[in-house]
């Protein structure tokens, strides 16, 4: 019986040391690509005023703030989606 209970108790544990190890992996890689997001807006934020274009220049700095501001994949999507409406509404004047 206590075998028994010591052998249930480590597989306890190595599967939550693996899941915690999935999940660090996943939150890193999801780190990883909002930085890159953000050097990317961050450039082009900077060619649009070098070119003085004042209404990209408005919808890449709301995109790039909610960028900073997201926590999760489907906020990074959401701010994504708030752009291209933006944008859309931008072309229809």
């Amino acid at each position: 019986m206590k075998i028994t209970l010591i052998i249930i108790l480590a597989l306890s544990l190595f599967a939550k040391d693996s899941t915690s190890e999935f999940y660090k992996k996943k939150f890193q890689k999801l780190e990883n690509e909002k930085i890159n997001l953000i050097k990317n807006y961050e450039s082009r934020l900077e060619v649009a005023r070098i070119d003085r274009l004042y209404k990209r220049v408005n919808v890449l700095s709301k995109t790039l703030s909610c960028f900073k501001n997201s926590r999760s994949k489907q906020d990074l999507t959401k701010c994504k989606t708030q752009e291209r409406r933006r944008i859309m509404r931008m072309i229809r004047g």
